[in-house]
């Protein structure tokens, strides 16, 4: 698959400056961060698979709650599709680790991460680990999510992992830095973004410098 993309790229004339291959995203930045010749101005981490949605921690003052419905002191008990990592720092692919070579690959001044999910669990857990242990920053952006346009149902299909995540009182990706507007332009797109697009499904994006 990789030899048949890097023969489409050479066809269209971007050889050279598009290349596939085959590597774990923190090997690749290790690599790259070695042996790229210029500086990098951007990293993308979209749609990685997601970990399953984490019911809300165990509180010390519910007494009703039981051990057996969440793991006290963890992000919560995993539910749903048990074929996706357990929870965020268990399998899930985008680690405090990546992100931090993530930074050092980066161009100091005007290197950028894009951070993209239709999760917005997902996305915002992404910003938080990004922003704590990675020493990123938000970039202000002037058109940003406002709490009617997350939640439009007369524009938008809500996803049922939002509605439980809203319902949980999870954080939500609006406000300043969550981009109402796709960042990349429409022939750079991934497949699942493209999909988003027309099943008219929020994707949740932020940049961080």
């Amino acid at each position: 698959a990789v030899g048949f993309a890097n023969s489409i790229a050479s066809r269209w004339g971007v050889s050279g400056r598009l290349t596939y291959v085959v590597d774990s995203a923190e090997g690749f930045l290790e690599e790259a961060t070695k042996t790229y010749p210029g500086g990098i101005e951007l990293v993308l981490i979209q749609f990685p698979t997601p970990f399953r949605i984490q019911k809300r921690a165990l509180s010390d003052d519910d007494p009703n709650e039981s051990d057996d419905e969440t793991v006290k002191g963890t992000v919560g008990a995993a539910k749903g599709n048990l074929q996706l990592p357990k929870h965020p720092y268990a399998g899930f692919m985008v680690s405090d680790r990546l992100l931090r070579l993530a930074r050092a690959a980066l161009h100091p001044s005007s290197g950028r991460l894009l951070l993209q999910s239709n999760c917005e669990d997902v996305a915002v857990y992404m910003r938080n680990l990004a922003t704590e242990e990675a020493a990123f920053s938000v970039v202000p952006l002037s058109n940003h999510v406002t709490p009617f346009e997350s939640f439009n149902e007369l524009t938008t299909r809500i996803p049922q992992r939002t509605v439980e995540h809203i319902k949980m009182g999870g954080e939500r990706a609006i406000g300043e830095g969550w981009s109402a507007n796709a960042l990349l332009p429409r022939r750079g797109a991934t497949e699942t973004e493209v999909a988003c697009f027309l099943e008219r499904t929020p994707v949740h994006r932020c940049l961080l410098c």
